[in-house]
């Protein structure tokens, strides 16, 4: 046994860990489509919106509030719903780092 190669006790890993599998394909989720912004969406600057099939169903002014009024909504309407601020036209705004 003094002659063996060191070697890690077990059996012997035969593919490389799950973690690193993954990331060996990269991003490898479905693309989706781009949401198109509704022509009517700056009616709402400033607010929280959730719009379905293009159509405003939600406007509140903090996302706590929309999260409420969407648990309120029908679930198959608040499944499709896609939720975004919509900033003030005409104003600056900083992103930060760090």
């Amino acid at each position: 046994m003094a002659n063996e190669p060191d070697r890690p006790i077990g059996p012997a890993r035969t593919s490389a860990p799950p973690y690193r599998a993954a990331m060996a394909d990269g991003n490898n989720r479905p693309t989706m489509a781009p949401v198109p912004r509704p022509a009517g969406l700056d009616a709402f600057a400033g607010l929280w919106v959730a719009v379905v099939d293009g159509e405003v169903v939600a406007a509140e002014p903090s996302s706590h509030q929309l999260a409420t009024a969407l648990h309120r909504m029908d679930h198959r309407k608040r499944q499709r719903a896609v939720t975004e601020f919509v900033r003030p036209t005409g104003d600056a705004f900083i992103v930060g780092a760090g």
